[in-house]
């Protein structure tokens, strides 16, 4: 099948799927027609991308996720890692919120509102 018609069976936009191309996710087979590549997808490629869009909509990473296909046998440790990062995030947006919904947001400026979290977010890291 064609992009176009992966795109509608799956759901998703041709671009994303270019882009789990790009990131070897995926590896539709190629024809070289008339001096052009032509791509040609299975029914295996959907079901993959379905399963990409499934685990990326749950926040699983790219890497996550290239683990877990390339290397089924390793799904409970990434799992494990998965769970760990999300009850991270859990917390982080737990005192996220306790200090921003403390806030009044009229008449608020940004310089006020980094002193008011500077405390709350002092120990959080960096977003990737």
């Amino acid at each position: 099948m064609k992009a176009k018609e992966l795109a509608a069976q799956t759901g998703l936009k041709e671009r994303t799927i270019r882009f789990y191309e790009e990131h070897d996710l995926i590896h539709p087979a190629m024809e070289k027609r008339n001096g052009r590549n032509y791509r040609e997808y299975t029914q295996e490629d959907a079901s993959r991308l379905t399963l990409i869009a499934t685990l990326r909509r749950s926040q699983f990473t790219l890497e996550e996720i290239r683990q877990l296909l390339d290397h089924p046998d390793t799904t409970p440790q990434v799992f494990r890692a998965y769970s760990a990062r999300l009850e991270q995030t859990a917390q982080n947006t737990q005192l996220l919120w306790k200090a921003a919904s403390a806030l009044d947001p009229e008449g608020l400026t940004p310089q006020a509102l980094g002193q008011a979290l500077e405390r709350q977010v002092r120990t959080l890291a960096l977003p990737p």
